[in-house]
């Protein structure tokens, strides 16, 4: 290769660079800021009415004692993701009475990834109560504990009646979060069957995690399990429903239904069966309990993806890292008006190099003993006197 054509070519692989370099920067600056302004403009996301577990919410769900036949739907973990959004609106569309959140609707547990939970909730109320279930991504025992979880969305552990069913709610994770336990939750189911299980009622129970009812589905165990599979068998409940599993399955084991629903919008990792994105409708008749399955595809959302990263991400590090965003501001302000003086400097040379050869210039001004000499487009001088002296200085 010639030394003038590697030389361009080097010269444009630089420009190249500086230019995204200077992109970079400048996207950087530009995302904490709009994470920055988002937050601050929008203040402290505020839940809608009919969303957590309170006793005000419960209190939605009127209990007159009949029996007539109602719906409703669980999804489970949606990780906040556009997914999860495309089922949660598909299920608004049906008469439920209410749905459940089985878990795991943050990608990892955090006061910025909450906080941009509560806000798509926010943005979106749902006219019949939604209940939220803890998962082992929705708390940690410093960042966010689940202290803080029932802080914002209520008990962790509870029950209610409606329509001649008991619905119970427990937390049923993997490991202890602080000094909250799983066998804390058992104790609870006991108790409240052992003293609201009505031989004319169904039971239906809600957990994150499941129990290890089949050998040919493998997931997360937690201690108790057996305990929590014994209780099912001795106060006949009639269906446990949970999440984890980002997939689907059922598995009916002596007079229990164990329901698997955690295709709500993150990776699914089941086997080839029950391996689609998902939400589940319950209809409870009389003397039936049926199931629809509401399939969708995989969903993305530029704007969401954005509002998730500035909220979940970059925010969080702004305000915990304030020592290391600080000189990278600095760092990326500094690249991006390097590049766009560098940039404008390499522009100026290619347009030169586009001009042909033999092309006349623009006119410029020589000073010449003192006179300012125009160099026309003809080649010829053309003088004028810089005084108001009209003496010659030819001899």
């Amino acid at each position: 290769m010639p030394k003038n054509s590697l030389q361009k070519v080097l010269a444009i692989g630089k420009t190249f660079g500086v230019l995204l370099g200077s992109l970079a920067a400048l996207s950087l600056l530009l995302l904490q800021a709009y994470a920055v302004a988002l937050v601050s403009l929008r203040g402290e996301p505020r839940l809608p009415p009919t969303f957590g577990n309170s006793d005000r919410v419960r209190a939605l769900l009127a209990d007159e004692g009949k029996r007539d036949e109602f719906s409703f739907g669980v999804i489970g973990d949606t990780r906040g993701s556009e997914t999860g959004e495309q089922i949660i609106k598909g299920l608004a569309k049906e008469p439920l009475a209410f749905v459940v959140l089985l878990g795991d609707c943050v990608p990892s547990a955090s006061e910025s990834r909450h906080r941009f939970f509560r806000m798509e909730w926010e943005e979106s109320p749902t006219r019949f109560p939604v209940f939220y279930v803890v998962g082992n991504h929705d708390v940690v025992p410093e960042a966010f504990p689940v202290n803080r979880f029932e802080e914002l969305y209520g008990p962790t552990n509870f029950f209610f009646r409606y329509r001649g069913c008991l619905f119970i709610f427990l937390r049923v994770l993997d490991r202890p979060i602080g000094e909250r336990t799983t066998e804390e939750s058992l104790e609870f189911f006991e108790s409240v069957l052992a003293a609201q299980r009505r031989n004319d009622e169904r039971v239906f129970v809600f957990t994150h995690i499941p129990p290890a009812v089949s050998p040919h589905l493998l997931w997360r165990s937690y201690r108790g399990s057996d305990r929590f599979v014994r209780l099912c068998d001795q106060y006949r409940v009639d269906y446990v429903i949970s999440g984890d599993f980002h997939g689907y399955a059922r598995v009916k084991l002596r007079n229990t239904t164990y329901l698997l629903s955690g295709g709500g919008g993150s990776p699914l990792r089941a086997p080839t069966f029950g391996r689609f994105h998902h939400g589940i409708v319950l209809r409870v008749g009389p003397a039936s309990v049926s199931e629809d399955i509401l399939v969708v595809g995989t969903k993305s959302d530029l704007l969401d993806g954005l509002e998730r990263l500035a909220v979940g991400r970059v925010r969080k590090g702004v305000v915990q890292a304030w020592y290391v965003a600080v000189p990278l501001d600095l760092a990326a302000l500094a690249v991006c008006i390097f590049g766009i003086r560098a940039l404008v400097r390499s522009v100026r040379k290619w347009t030169r190099g586009l001009r042909p050869p033999g092309a006349p210039t623009a006119p410029r001004s020589v000073v010449v003993r003192g006179e300012r000499t125009h160099q026309g487009f003809g080649g010829g001088p053309r003088a004028q006197r810089t005084s108001g002296s009209s003496r010659s200085n030819a001899r």
